[in-house]
């Protein structure tokens, strides 16, 4: 089955480039109509995107079989760049609503007198979502166009290949979602809203909120 298709929901997923893990990710989105991305199938593009290097080798996608990686490394959370993407696809809506969903809080990072301490603590950094939160926050603060949900406690030591810890994930991300309801409850108001009272410059239809553009993983 092809990734791209026009008709349904705008979507959009990351990966970077295995020869050049610092540049900027490679957006695969089911609208694009570059020739290099085309016939690229979704389990091919799934597994660009979850090609977490400690555990799965890249893969080639596209006309010219570039190697790719999850964008683990600096695009944990991607929302700016959905946001960016976003704006790009929807240039007249006056405002959007913003759904970040994490995985988890982990840990705060440290550094000890060793060198493998550094090693992790970069490791971390690295792949941390803590700023670009932080930055949306900051951006959209109170205006209820951000919402952000996280599960704050007892995710701190699961890691990727805790796959066994299934049932205490779902315990705590539970436990998390009970103590948020009212804050759920107050996005799902805000995006109601946004799309029927006057947030899309006067017309009846739904506004296209960010939350359209549905990224990759997210911590």
């Amino acid at each position: 089955m092809a990734f791209r298709e026009p008709s349904c929901t705008k979507t959009a997923v990351l990966a970077i480039t295995k020869d050049n893990v610092d540049a900027r990710p490679t957006l695969f989105t089911t609208y694009d109509t570059s020739v290099a991305l085309h016939g690229c199938t979704v389990w091919k593009v799934a597994r660009a995107t979850s090609a977490a290097t400690t555990f799965f080798k890249p893969i080639r996608v596209g006309r010219d079989g570039v190697e790719f990686v999850d964008a683990g490394f600096g695009y944990n959370n991607p929302c700016e760049v959905l946001v960016e993407e976003a704006q790009r696809q929807f240039p007249g809506h006056l405002s959007m609503r913003v759904l970040s969903i994490g995985t988890g809080l982990g840990d705060v990072v440290a550094i000890e007198n060793t060198r493998m301490s550094i090693i992790k603590a970069l490791k971390k950094m690295a792949t941390s979502s803590k700023k670009v939160a932080a930055s949306l926050d900051d951006r959209y603060g109170g205006s209820g166009q951000y919402y952000r949900f996280n599960v704050d406690q007892g995710l701190q030591d699961i890691t990727l290949s805790d796959w066994e810890k299934a049932s205490t994930i779902s315990a705590h991300t539970r436990n998390y979602l009970s103590d948020n309801q009212r804050a759920i409850r107050e996005f799902v108001h805000s995006l109601v809203r946004a799309g029927y009272d006057g947030d899309n410059g006067g017309n009846s239809q739904p506004a296209a909120p960010a939350a359209e553009l549905n990224g990759a993983r997210n911590s």
